[in-house]
């Protein structure tokens, strides 16, 4: 976790260079927990990511790098806004299943669902949901599932997912139309892989 402060804290410093505003709303996933049983009480703070989160929030308050806000969440869930669109960002590990002829899209419309329903009940309603813990991209009518940097791994192989080459999903938003422009970033140096 030391070996990468650093490197993140430059990446946000250079956003933070070309943009006068930068958030950076974060949720743990299901593997830097401590536990190897998931936990639902202090799910956040007993995981490797949100305490890398912290640090990275510290380095870039003391080193005063003007207009970036963090939203380190102590749930397994954030919303927040761009613009007047409300987004909900988890990391999808509370839906189960996705290994039979649906897919994933079965119980991540089920999980859409819930939070759904759970947030307008309580006047949070949201306009897209962000995830990822699936492995793949997916852009969804409401939000994305988002790929996997590591690519195809062992993991990935033994579980006879499909292939899928690394990659992370963008997309632009506009206050006029929401999510207008989507796109891959490909994640792989073909030069360093010797592909080019």
């Amino acid at each position: 976790l030391d070996y990468w402060v650093d490197f993140m804290v430059q990446g946000i410093e250079l956003l933070a260079a070309h943009f006068p505003y930068v958030h950076i709303p974060l949720v743990v996933g299901n593997h830097g927990r401590y536990d190897r049983k998931p936990l639902a009480k202090l799910r956040a703070r007993e995981n490797y990511e949100w305490y890398f989160a912290k640090v990275v929030a510290r380095v870039v308050k003391e080193r005063k790098i003007k207009g970036v806000t963090f939203d380190i969440s102590d749930s397994p869930d954030v919303t927040y806004e761009t613009y007047q669109w409300r987004k909900m960002l988890t990391h999808g590990d509370q839906a189960s299943g996705g290994s039979g002829w649906g897919g994933i899209m079965s119980p991540i419309m089920r999980l859409d669902d819930k939070k759904s329903k759970r947030q307008s009940a309580i006047g949070l309603a949201y306009d897209y949901m962000d995830i990822g813990h699936w492995h793949q991209l997916v852009w969804l009518p409401r939000g994305m599932v988002n790929g996997c940097m590591s690519g195809y791994d062992e993991y990935a192989f033994n579980m006879n997912f499909g292939y899928e080459v690394p990659q992370q999903g963008m997309y632009l938003m506009t206050p006029e139309h929401g999510r207008t422009f989507t796109a891959p970033i490909f994640c792989q140096d073909p030069k360093a892989e010797g592909w080019g």
